[in-house]
């Protein structure tokens, strides 16, 4: 059975992601979809949508992209359309950051896609939270 884009918007859309993200996923990692009504914060009535990737090798989670929309399969669908924008360095550049968790010093290197210094810290710190990471250093990545 085939996806329809129109009726089965959100795991259509979720697929999608997940195709473009097993394309170049060497650690193993998943990738997850987490759904809020963003009413919650801003009272707004839109649902929004983090996407998430999971590396077992880290033992972390990291912030992929996020949207905002009234349904959650056009969230999915706005994440799909960032993703698209960040694989082809479309306002995005990539960063790789050194780091390492204060109850485990074994340094470890993480890759983002971000539109600046500040978005990709965001994504490192997304779960982990400031005060359990220490962060080493940060590189744009030259264009390729």
């Amino acid at each position: 059975m085939e996806l329809n884009p129109h009726t089965d918007k959100k795991i259509y859309w979720e697929h999608k992601m997940s195709e473009l993200f097993n394309m170049d996923n060497l650690d193993h990692c998943t990738i997850h979809f987490e759904y809020t009504p963003d009413s919650a914060i801003f009272n707004n009535g839109k649902t929004l949508l983090k996407v998430k990737t999971y590396n077992p090798k880290k033992i972390a989670t990291f912030l992929l992209v996020e949207s905002s929309a009234s349904s959650e399969g056009e969230c999915a669908e706005y994440a799909y359309t960032e993703l698209i924008h960040m694989i082809n360095s479309d306002g995005y550049s990539t960063y790789t950051i050194e780091w390492h968790k204060k109850d485990d010093h074994t340094i470890q290197l993480s890759y983002f896609y971000a539109k600046n210094v500040f978005d990709a810290l965001t994504k490192l710190y997304h779960d982990m939270g400031p005060d359990n990471v220490i962060f080493h250093s940060m590189k744009l990545n030259p264009i390729s």
